[in-house]
């Protein structure tokens, strides 16, 4: 080497001794270094690792209160929104698991290691898991709370369409038009027997909403009285629109049998205006064949007159009799 040439024997053995002793000092120096740098990275891990706990237990306290709220929603579109908010939840939730489990398995890697303080990290694991698995309990109840939740608020609003529904309806049966005539009468009447298609068909919409209020009340909902008086209120008002259903029906008929009764009694008064012209005539006839064709035709008019006339006598007195006997409100 350059080295050798330029320095004496004596002198080089001199040098390599040094650096020989130099290099297994240096040796010997790296070893404690590499067990120091070890122990350093250890000590950091511990410590990363009750930061992450830490954290992560702060995360799942700052989560918590949103899931043991007692607020359910006081209507059908506050628990939407309620539940629209938890699902948001529970997908954040999700996402953050990994990390949770990621927390976890760096505390089991430390206890594998025989950490020193291995006792600590395996209560701090058992301790993050039990508050996670809390977590997820609890978002599992609040869903089922605000489903239960949902079902009643359903139920109360769909009650309250049925209520405003009858409601329109009985404005409706209240009307105390009756028609001006016959036809417009007859008009009316296919009006209101078509409404009694309607609120027939109602009644499944009514069985409905009392099998569901039944349902809830047996399953002890909160809202069970709430749920037992409107259904009360629903059929109260579903039995009192059929009963307006038929008085109106009844009044109905009433008018229509009144006007069929005028219009016979006009038809009556008309076909005897007709027959006493007819019998008032002052002809005598010309002569005797002339007075024989007479007498003949005036005989079967006299006998048509009493026969016809009879039938349409009795037949108008026997409507307005059977008007009497009902009751009708213009029977006086």
């Amino acid at each position: 080497t350059h080295l050798a040439n330029i320095v004496p024997d004596a002198k080089l053995d001199n040098i390599k001794d040094k650096k020989a002793r130099v290099e297994k000092r240096f040796e010997q120096l790296k070893a404690p270094l590499l067990d120091r740098k070890a122990q350093l990275a250890k000590k950091k891990e511990a410590f990363q690792f009750r930061r992450d706990v830490a954290d992560e237990k702060l995360w799942i306290d700052e989560k918590l209160p949103q899931l043991v709220s007692e607020n359910c929603g006081d209507s059908l579109f506050n628990v939407h929104m309620l539940k629209k908010k938890n699902q948001s939840l529970n997908t954040e939730i999700d996402n953050h698991e990994p990390r949770i489990k990621s927390v976890c398995e760096n505390g089991r890697k430390l206890v594998g290691e025989d950490h020193e303080d291995a006792a600590e990290f395996t209560r701090l694991i058992e301790d993050l898991m039990s508050r996670w698995q809390n977590l997820k309990e609890c978002v599992d109840k609040r869903w089922q709370q605000l489903e239960q939740s949902e079902r009643a608020q359903q139920y109360l609003f769909d009650a309250s369409e049925a209520e405003s529904w009858m409601g329109e309806q009985e404005l409706y049966m209240m009307v105390e038009d009756r028609g001006k005539d016959e036809i417009s009468a007859q008009n009316l009447m296919k009006k209101h027997e078509s409404l009694e298609l309607t609120v027939n068909t109602y009644a499944e919409t009514i069985r409905q909403l009392g099998e569901t209020a039944k349902v809830l009340i047996n399953e002890g909902h909160p809202l069970s009285d709430q749920i037992a008086v409107k259904q009360s209120q629903v059929d109260k008002l579903y039995a009192g629109l059929k009963d307006l259903w038929g008085e109106r029906k009844s009044k109905l008929e009433e008018a229509l049998q009144l006007f069929i009764l005028h219009r016979e009694v006009n038809d009556l008064e008309q076909w005897i205006s007709e027959r006493e012209v007819v019998a008032g005539s002052q002809e005598l006839g010309q002569d005797f064949e002339h007075i024989t064709l007479l007498w003949e035709r005036f005989n079967e008019f006299s006998r048509e007159t009493s026969t016809i006339g009879n039938e349409r006598v009795a037949t108008v007195n026997e409507m307005a009799d059977n008007l009497i006997a009902i009751g009708h409100s213009d029977s006086a």
